[in-house]
C-alpha cells in the first residue's frame, strides 16, 4: 500500500543528482489498484524535486508496503530541463515503465500516461499532468469504495482499513421528468410516469345484528 506522506527531507539517504531542479505541480501520480480504480495520487512537494520510493520509512518518501520492494527501491527526478526521470536504485526485484524493466541507476525520461510499477507489487502508478482530475477520480473512488472486505482489501492493504463500514442508504428513484429531460409533453411524462399505488378498499359495515 502507497502512504501518501512525505518524509523530512533530512531522513533521506538518496544522492540528489547535481541536474535535479524543481517539480511542476500540476503533474502527479495516480495510484491504481488491479481493478483500475485511482485508490491514491501522490503530489511532489513544492520546496523540492524530487520523490524516493521503498519500503524503509525512515528514508523514503513513499512508503510501498511490499515484501519484494527494497528499502529505497526508485526516485523520481526533475530535471532542469523540466523534464521528469525515474531511476531505479538498484533495487532487488526491478522497477518497470510500461512493462520494461529499468537498468540500475540509468535515468529514464517519462511521459503522461507511463505505467511505473515497482517488484511484485500489485499498485500501478501513472504518471499525470492533471493534478485536479487525479483528485476527482479518488475521489470518486472513494466515495463509491465497497463496503463488503472481499471487494474493499487487497494483498497489499485496505484502503478502508479503520474505517466503520456504513449501510448505504436506501435506493431513490428519479421521476419521469427526471429521468427522460424536459423535451417531453406533460402527457408523455404523466404516460411514463408509473400510476400510484392503488387506495385499499374500505373494511365492510359490520353485519346487523341478529334478533332473537
Amino acid at each position: 500500500m502507497l502512504v501518501h506522506e512525505m518524509i523530512p527531507q533530512g531522513a533521506t539517504k538518496f544522492v540528489i543528482p547535481d541536474w535535479c531542479g524543481n517539480s511542476d505541480p500540476k503533474f502527479c501520480f495516480t495510484v491504481h489498484k488491479r481493478t483500475g480504480q485511482v485508490c491514491d495520487v501522490v503530489e511532489f512537494s513544492k520546496d523540492r524535486g524530487f520523490l524516493v520510493f521503498g519500503r524503509d520509512v525512515g528514508c523514503c518518501d513513499i512508503f510501498v508496503g511490499h515484501a519484494s520492494v527494497s528499502r529505497q527501491h526508485a526516485a523520481v527526478v526533475w530535471h532542469k530541463n523540466n523534464y521528469c526521470y525515474l531511476l531505479d536504485l538498484e533495487s532487488e526485484s526491478g522497477t518497470k515503465i510500461n512493462g520494461r524493466v529499468l537498468e540500475p541507476k540509468v535515468p529514464m525520461m517519462i511521459y503522461p500516461d507511463d505505467k511505473i510499477t515497482f517488484g511484485k507489487s500489485s499498485r500501478l502508478l501513472k504518471f499525470s499532468d492533471n493534478f485536479e482530475k487525479a483528485l476527482y477520480e479518488r475521489e470518486a473512488y472513494l466515495r463509491d469504495a465497497p463496503v463488503f472486505p472481499e471487494f474493499a482489501e487487497d494483498v497489499e492493504g485496505n484502503l478502508l482499513e479503520g474505517k466503520k463500514a456504513i449501510s448505504p442508504p436506501p435506493p431513490t428513484y428519479p421521476t419521469a421528468q427526471e429521468a427522460m429531460g424536459t423535451d417531453y409533453s406533460s402527457e408523455q411524462l404523466a404516460a411514463a410516469q408509473p400510476p400510484p399505488p392503488a387506495e385499499q378498499p374500505p373494511p365492510p359495515p359490520p353485519p346487523p345484528p341478529a334478533h332473537g
